[in-house]
């Protein structure tokens, strides 16, 4: 039998990792390019619309920092 889908919303909490035990939406704050790597590469997780919708403004304004720190 093939692993289970685990599905995230911003209120849950990673029940795995380095982070396990923080809420997504909390992790996304911290780091969100693991929030991203974990979307990416874990298939058997699935997030829900709105911790999608965090992690893309989250890394939106982190572009938008870096892009003004480079003029």
């Amino acid at each position: 039998m093939g692993k289970r889908t685990k599905f995230f919303c911003a209120n849950h909490a990673y029940h795995f990792g380095k982070y396990k035990g923080m809420l997504v939406r909390d992790v996304i704050e911290k780091d969100p390019e693991y929030v991203k790597w974990c979307m990416e590469n874990l298939k058997q997780l699935r997030f829900n619309g709105r911790a999608k919708e965090l992690l893309n403004n989250k890394l939106q304004t982190l572009n938008k920092e870096k892009h003004y720190e480079k003029h």
